[in-house]
């Protein structure tokens, strides 16, 4: 536990875990690497964490947890199947997903937990700002016009 929490405590900045998705016949992999996240610093210093990273579908419950201390590769389903990581905004690090990801997200939101909901705008408006993503990736919103959870429409109007 101490090598984990040293990362957080002892330098400053906060993960970015890239997941890309790849199939293999019909079961889906997802590959995970980390970076420094960033929005203001045009020269980050690169950082490592060693970062518990969990897995979970659209119910809103991790299903498996891995540590992230580089690189990993987690199974995650059937190809096209939604992967959310970081399933109740518990972990104190952001997430990029590929488009493929994304787009499986952005088609089951609704069905995600309000908590996951706020996560994944709040991620996604976070990766926007940094100059990571194209405004366009933030598309999902136009989903939840109806939404009346207030960590999610404070996502949606905070941008």
């Amino acid at each position: 536990m101490t090598a984990i929490a040293a990362g957080f405590t002892e330098q400053g900045g906060i993960p970015l875990v890239i997941a890309q998705a790849s199939c293999v016949g019909d079961t889906q992999r997802v590959a995970l690497r980390q970076e420094r996240f960033t929005i203001h610093d045009p020269a980050p210093q690169p950082q490592r964490w060693r970062v518990p990273v969990a897995r979970g579908g659209v119910e809103g419950v991790a299903d498996e947890t891995v540590l992230l201390d580089g690189a990993a590769e987690i199974a995650a389903g059937r190809c096209g199947d939604p992967v959310k990581l970081n399933p109740g905004d518990v972990g104190y690090y952001r997430v990029q997903y590929d488009a493929a990801l994304l787009a499986a997200l952005t088609r089951s939101i609704d069905r995600l937990a309000p908590a996951d909901r706020a996560n994944l705008l709040g991620d996604t408006w976070a990766l926007v700002e940094a100059g990571r993503t194209a405004p366009a990736a933030f598309s999902a919103s136009s989903a939840l016009t109806g939404d009346d959870n207030r960590a999610v429409t404070d996502q949606i109007i905070a941008p």
